[in-house]
């Protein structure tokens, strides 16, 4: 049992750390979903997605806020 609770530990460690950095990167994410929602509805997914990766991301970028690399909506 002890043993087990120590593989435990080590596990809900890694999770911290790992909330932790999703929670940095909340901002940037944020901000990209709530201009999804708000602009993209009636384009279709070839616009939204160039929009997304190449006007919004880039804008997030050049801000220096904090994202996820592998976000998608």
């Amino acid at each position: 049992m002890i043993t087990g609770l120590a593989r435990e530990r080590e596990r809900w460690t890694e999770d911290r750390i790992n909330l932790l950095d999703k929670y940095d990167k909340l901002v940037g994410d944020c901000l990209t979903s709530s201009a999804f929602l708000s602009y993209a509805g009636p384009f279709d997914f070839f616009f939204r997605k160039r929009m997304i990766e190449e006007t919004w991301r880039q804008d997030v970028v050049k801000r220096g806020l904090p994202y996820s690399e592998d976000f998608t909506i």
